[in-house]
Order: structure tokens, then sequence, then C-alpha cells
């Protein structure tokens, strides 16, 4: 028997036992290690039944011989004989109405006997009974090992997995076929380098992403990738970005010299081979740059491409090659020895897979903080979803396994060494699976449990939402699928709140969910102090990215006003005499040298923001008023600017905000300062959005925004179905901003809103499935 079969045999076990208790509902236990071996059905009743039943029919046969005797004897006449046949009669009677009972009840142990084992095979049977599963790996060697130790859980459990060799693919190929159901699951995919190929279209228009789904966290955040270079020619030259040296005619003459066309002006770097992410990735860099004298290129394959880096660095050129980790090229190259990671550009905006800006690596890399180019990448199970829909085992197993970078690193460096067969890859998988045999049991403990459809039933969330009007549908929808998942869940509107109020609240207990987050404005109000001393991030935990760095904000004026009069900055203005007179005089208090700017009201993030530019900057001469709430100033501003007076409020996007006071056609964004240590909330400086701000780059004051969800810790403890849910739900800032203009144009009842949550998952039907899915997994 294997260990998988042993685990499924423990659970039976218990579910027989729990039945036999009166439990309706059986609770699987705990398993960390192998459990006993339950095989056979115990049939001692229906033997000792059947045994019963041969004494009956030997009882019977005797009976049935004094019959016939007392029978012979009656013929004679004999009065006694004839009381002795009645005996007989009646004896023979009793004895076959034990024999009709003995075999009543051989017949019913027997019953008992076959339906026990057929519920003991059934639930010995391994869910993967049957089922072939069709895998894929990367045309990377570096990924091979974690694409065989899945296939080799996959078979634990009972499935037939074809070699992953068998079909090895470009990402660029491999999300399409996975999504056409070519292949069920791939072990290597990057993220966000493989977000392109996920925002893919198929034939029928839908999106590559509503056909297959990531799942896990096999190596979280792992996944470092960027350009090296030899670290003595770097450090000897001054290099410090991949930009300054294509901007430094000396410096980028002896790059070009060495490289594979030397002499035609373009710099040549080994980059990455067609079809994988990180090609696209590269060229965005070289389009937003504007780089007109650099390429990648591409020599023979990416293993020929490090190899003649490795020789240029022994014979003392410069080379410039793409490379990442875990793998084994790290052990040739090794950046801070004898190679460094290169810092692509000052402006963290040329690169779209460096989300969260500049890194500290120290002197890893040519600059400190470094500029890669990509975040470190998440390393990811994706799978087909109708695959994973019908192998509800197979999918928590791909959400539950983890490989530690480290294990990967040391096997590369074995394939590196001569280990690289197919049958080496196996091996390797089957040790990894051995060193690490009491987490896969656990793992596969786990898989093997039933899925629960719905996970909340029985329990009631308390759900609030944020006291502005873009937020609501956010929180209908988060609502709507959580009673999917089986939750009562109470009207977000019952409980409608300001963030100075909401993070507390949600902090004690009071409330399970928020879906209005606005991070980093909201940071203050976690930072803040409970009663008890500890923090609100003590209790309470952001998960997911509903919508990632979405959230603009900031000041805006009117356009034409801002154009016509040269403002750049608000700082240059409430310094100007003649620009500070104009906007005075239009404010709600002319005349009393304080410029009264339309801000936030309080209890919002922003206005506590706006607060510590006033008071980092200095200003004395400008403070935030409200005149009777959010869309009433909104309302004021958009009177100011068709009369022609200038204004200056607060806004944000996505709203419908933005839809009437249209930053780049009649308003403008204003930036605050030259500097940008005035604002703590723009941490990544300043970013450019061209003519839809009054300089450029612009310094709005806050970096994009993510808007996510914030829950309470004891909640997300005790509900990791929702908990999951809230980690993969994503919203497309577009689709709110479209409902908020329906909302302006009268849909704003608590019906519509609801109205607009369910039609909003209808659309996205495909995808609010996969997420259900890997929340009931998780529950």
């Amino acid at each position: 028997m294997t260990r998988t079969r042993k685990v499924l045999a423990l659970l039976a076990a218990f579910a027989l036992l729990a039945v036999a208790c009166g439990s309706d509902e059986p609770e699987a236990p705990e398993v960390t290690e192998a459990p006993p071996v339950v095989t056979v059905v115990d049939n001692s009743a229906a033997e000792a039944a059947e045994a019963a039943l041969a004494e009956a029919q030997a009882e019977l046969e005797a009976a049935q011989a004094a019959l016939a005797e007392a029978e012979a004897a009656a013929e004679e006449g004999d009065q006694e004989a004839q009381m002795a046949l009645e005996e007989a009669a009646k004896a023979a009677e009793e004895a076959q109405m034990q024999v009709a009972e003995a075999q009543e009840v051989a017949d019913e142990a027997k019953a008992a006997a076959e339906e026990a084992q057929m519920a003991l095979d059934e639930a010995t049977a391994l869910p993967g009974d049957g089922v072939s599963v069709t895998a894929a790996r990367a045309n990377w060697s570096t990924g091979y090992m974690q694409a065989a130790i899945y296939s080799a859980l996959l078979e634990e459990l009972g499935y037939s997995v074809s070699d992953p060799a068998d079909l090895e693919l470009a990402p660029s190929n491999a999300f399409v076929a996975m999504a056409n159901g070519e292949f069920d699951f791939w072990a290597n995919s990057w993220l966000p380098n493989h977000n392109s190929f996920l925002a893919g279209t198929m034939p029928d228009g839908s999106l590559v992403s509503d056909h297959v789904t990531r799942l896990g966290a096999q190596m979280a955040s792992a996944g470092v990738q960027g350009l090296i270079t030899n670290k003595t020619f770097a450090d000897a030259n001054g290099l410090t970005t991949l930009d300054a040296m294509l901007s430094d005619p000396a410096l980028f003459a002896v790059y070009e010299a060495a490289d594979p066309s030397p002499g035609d002006g373009v710099l040549q770097i080994y980059g990455c081979p067609e079809g994988w992410g990180c090609h696209v990735n590269i060229n965005a860099w070289i389009a937003n740059a504007g780089w007109d004298n650099i390429e990648q290129f591409d020599i023979g394959g990416y293993d020929a491409m490090i190899a003649d880096a490795v020789a240029k660095d022994a014979s003392g050129e410069p080379y410039m090659v793409y490379t990442w980790a875990p793998s084994h090229y790290v052990s040739d190259l090794r950046p801070g020895d004898n190679s460094v990671w290169v810092s692509i550009h000052d402006d963290a905006s040329i690169s779209p897979t460096q989300l969260e800006g500049a890194t500290s690596i120290g002197d890893r890399c040519t600059t400190d903080p470094c500029l890669l180019g990509w975040d470190a990448a998440d390393i990811a199970v994706t799978a087909n979803n109708d695959f994973l829909a019908a192998n509800p085992a197979a999918a928590r197993l791909f959400e539950l396994v983890t490989i530690n970078p480290v294990d990967v690193a040391l096997q590369n460096v074995r394939m590196q060494g001569g280990e690289n067969s197919g049958d080496d890859i196996k091996r390797h998988a089957a040790e990894w699976i051995t060193n690490n045999r009491a987490q896969v049991d656990e793992w596969l403990a786990v898989a093997l449990v039933p899925v629960d459809d719905t996970p909340g039933d029985g329990v009631s969330v308390t759900a609030a939402r944020a006291n502005w009007s873009t937020g609501y549908m956010q929180a209908a929808i988060y609502s709507a699928l959580l009673e999917e998942l089986g939750y009562s869940v109470s009207d977000p509107a019952d409980l409608e709140l300001a963030p100075s109020n909401a993070f507390v609240a949600m902090a004690n207990g009071e409330f399970d969910f928020w879906a209005n987050s606005w991070l980093p404005n909201h940071n203050s109000f976690l930072a803040g102090t409970m009663p008890d001393g500890s923090l609100v991030s003590d209790h309470v935990t952001r998960l997911g990215a509903q919508m990632a760095r979405a959230g603009v904000q900031g000041l805006i004026t009117n356009k034409a006003f801002a154009d016509a009069n040269g403002l750049t900055t608000l700082d240059a203005m409430l310094s100007d005499p003649a620009l500070f007179a104009v906007y005075e005089a239009a404010d709600p208090s002319p005349g009393d040298g304080i410029l009264q700017i339309y801000g936030c009201p309080e209890g919002w993030g922003c206005h506590v923001n706006i607060n510590a530019w006033i008071a980092n900057a200095g200003w004395d001469n400008i403070e935030q008023f409200d005149i009777g709430g959010y869309d009433a100033m909104i309302a004021d501003a958009v009177a100011k600017d068709a009369s022609g007076e200038p204004y200056m409020v607060y806004t944000w996007a996505p709203s419908h905000y933005v839809s009437d006071l249209r930053p780049g056609d009649n308003s403008v964004w204003v930036s605050i300062h030259d500097d940008a240590s005035i604002s703590p909330t723009q941490l990544e400086g300043a970013t450019s959005i061209g003519d839809r701000c009054t300089t450029d780059p612009c310094l709005l004051g806050w970096d994009a925004a993510d808007i996510a969800v914030t829950a309470n810790n004891d909640f997300l403890a005790a509900n990791p179905a929702a908990a999951r849910l809230f980690e993969l739900v994503t919203i497309n800032p577009v689709d709110v901003a479209l409902q908020n203009v329906r909302m302006q144009g009268g849909e704003n009842s608590g019906d519509d809103i609801k109205r607009h949550a369910a039609e909003w998952i209808t659309n996205n039907r495909a995808q609010a499935d996969s997420w259900l899915r890997a929340a009931r997994l998780a529950g």
C-alpha cells in the first residue's frame, strides 16, 4: 500500500467511526506522519452468521430424519408412534424456521461485509485514479526539477502524469496552449514577468487569464533577475546605470567594441531569447527610455550567451548579459564577486515590471538602491481552469507546495556538473521529496480532504464600506462573492465609515473586512495605537491588490487658468503675490490672506497627508476647507470652472469626479513642490504624466496608491477561504470609473449598487470562478 493510500485509509476509518458515533459530518484529523494501515474489512460477523446457519441446517437435517422415522412408525398405527410423529413434525418445523432465520442473518451479515468492503475500496481510492494529466515545463533548465517534483507528487495522488520533458515550451507559447487545454499545468510561471502573456487575447476575444489560474507560492519573491556585467570593469570605470553608460561615448565605445557586431554604433547585449517574458520586458525599457543605440542579441540560445559572457570575463573584456537566480548561472558569474547587477535607469517608470521601485542590495549592484528592472518575482504554478475544476485534489496540492530556492540552486549546480539527463532530473525530484517527506505528507493529506463548496456556511460576516461613493461597488462585489462561498454577509451600506474610524473599529472586531483601503495613504491609521498599547496593524492585515497602483490623487485646478498664468507648483503659487491673490480672491473666505483649498474631509487619510505637506513646507498662507462635504466642494469647483474663476480641489481616480474635471482637458494636476521630501506619501519621487500636470515630471504628493482589502486578523484566521478570496480578487479601475459615472447619472440606490456588483461578477464570471475555486481549496 502506498503512503498516500495509507492516509486515505486512516481518513476512511475516522469517517466510519464518526458515523458510528452519530456524527453527520466527521472532521478529518490532522495528519503529520504516515498513519496506521487499514486495508481489510472485519468479516467476523459474517463468518459467525455462516456458522450459525450451518448449525441450523444440521439440526434441520436431524429433525427431518427423525420425522421420517416417526412417519414410518405411525404407518403401523401405534399410538405412541403417532405422538412421536407429531413431535417430530413440530421439531422439523421449528428447525426449518431456525434455518430461515439463520439464512436471513447470514444474508444481512454478508451484505454488510460487502458494503463495508465497497466503502473501504471507495475511501482508499486515490482522487487521481483513472485521470491522465499532461504536464509541460519551461525551456530553461533551471525549472526542470520543479516540474518533476509536481509531477511525482501528483502521481502519489493516483494521477497518471506525462513526462514534462515531452512538452517543453517558452511562456509565449505555454500560456495560450494551457488556456486551450493542450496541457494541464506548468510549474514555471514567473510573475509579474509573465503577466503580459496572461493578458493575451484568445481567438474568441477572452483573455488567457480567463482560462488559467496561478496557484500558491512555490517560491515567493524568490526570482531575482536583471543584467549583469564584470564587477572589476564596472568598478574601474564608474559604471552606474545602463542609461548613463549608453549616454557616455567613451564607456559605450568599450562595451560596443566587445559585442557581437562591433563598430555598428549599436550595443548588442545578451538579453533574453524570444518567447521569454524578459525579452518583452527589456524591449519595453528600450522603448520607454527612448534608447536607439542598444538591442537584444541571441548568439544561439541562452547557454551560449552565458558561456560567451564567462569567456569575456576570463579575457578581461566587458559583457552585458541577462541572468537570474535561483540558477546555476550565478555560480559562474557571481554578483558581488566577479560580476555585478546593473541598474537600468534613475527613473523607475522606465520599467513597468519594477513597481516597487529601487531596492537596496548593497555592493552587488552598480547603484544603491538598485533598479534592476524587475521586482523580485513569484515563481508559481499556473494551471488550466477546467482541469482545476475537475481535480480539486490537484488544485489544492498546487496551492500548498513550496520549494526552497536554495534547493533549486544546488540542484542546478548538479545539472551543470553533468547530472542532466531525464533520469537525473527525476532522481533529483525524488530525492527532494524524500528529504522533505514529512512536509510532503502534510500537503498530500490536505489535498485528500474533500473540498467544501460552501466553507462559509453558518458564519456571519459584518462588512463595512468607505464614506466615499466611488468605493461602494467594490464593497458590494466582495460581499456577493463571500455569499457564493456560503457566508451570510451584512450589507456594507449599514456601516459606512471614514478611515479614521474604520481601522480602529476593524481592529476591535466591530466588523470583519473593508474593501476601501488606499495605501500608503492609510498607513497612518494602521500605525495608530490601541488602548492596550498595541498597534492597529497588529490586529488587521492588508490582503491582495484589488487595484494595484491604480489610485491616482492630488490637487487639480483649471487647465486654461494654469496655462495662461504659468502655474508650476503649489509652492511657487503660494510664493507669487500676484498669482496667490487671484486664487485667494476666489476662495470661500476672500481677503483674509489665507488660501482655503478644497482639500479632504476630516477623517480621510488625505486630510492628514495634506496637512503634513503644509507643515513640512512651512506654508503659513494655506489651509484645507470643507464647505459641506466632498460632493459640495466638487460641485463648487465645477461651477467656478464654468464661470472662469480659479479653484484648487483635491480629487482622485478612478472616480466619476474626473469625468467632470478632466486632467489634461479642462483641468490639470498640480505639482506641490520641487522638493519630494515635502510629501511623506510620494516615496518614489516625481513621475512623468505629461501635460496632465503643471510640471513634467510631476510631484502630486502621493505615489499611485494600492487599493486593497483590509480585514480583522481573528476573522482571517478563522476563515481561510475568505482570506484567500481577498488575496485574489482584482478589479479593473476602468470598470470602477464607468460604474461611478452610472451612479452620477442617477443609478445610486442600494439596489443599484448591488445590481452593478452582480453585473460585474457576471461579466467576469470565468475569473470570479477561478478565485472562488482557490478560496474553496483554502477553506
